[in-house]
């Protein structure tokens, strides 16, 4: 076996282990290498996601959102998994990737003004699916989901 194959079965397995140990009654509780279940649900326990498929969903995006990080350092999660009564209560819209679970407001944990707007650029030409630019607009975030390509302006 090569060094590539083991590396793979060893993501693969750290994987199938976090997905099979989440608490997610518990904030702390890892979802992913970087993110917990008090990222998830902004540790609130009426943001706990239901359901073995919308959980999966949920961890299929922390890997993406890992890959960030390692790239570009800490992230800090403003917004992630919105069940449907509080999406509507925060003025999300109607048919939000928050509520499918793929989907976060996010930011660099760390950097300046300008180190984050770079950081959205960045990923403004890489990420495939859909990003809400916040940066260049003084929202301190970006939207980013794994629905169609698309890119919007929070001005």
């Amino acid at each position: 076996m090569g060094r590539t194959t083991r590396l793979t079965a060893a993501v693969s397995d750290f994987a199938f282990r976090i997905a099979t140990m989440t608490n997610w009654h518990d904030s702390k509780s890892k979802v992913s290498k970087h993110f917990t279940v008090g990222d998830v649900t902004n540790n609130d326990a009426r943001r706990i996601p239901q359901g073995v498929a919308l959980r999966r969903r949920i961890r299929t995006f922390a890997r993406k959102l890992d890959a960030i990080a390692d790239e570009y350092g800490d992230l800090r999660i403003n917004s992630w998994y919105r069940p449907p009564a509080i999406n509507k209560a925060v003025g999300g819209a109607p048919s939000s990737r928050h509520i499918e679970g793929d989907a976060a407001d996010l930011t660099l944990a760390k950097g300046t003004a300008r180190q984050k707007l770079k950081f959205e650029q960045s990923l403004d030409k890489t990420w495939t699916g859909g990003i809400g630019r916040g940066h260049a607009f003084g929202k301190g975030y970006l939207h980013i989901d794994t629905g169609p390509k698309r890119r919007w302006n929070y001005n």
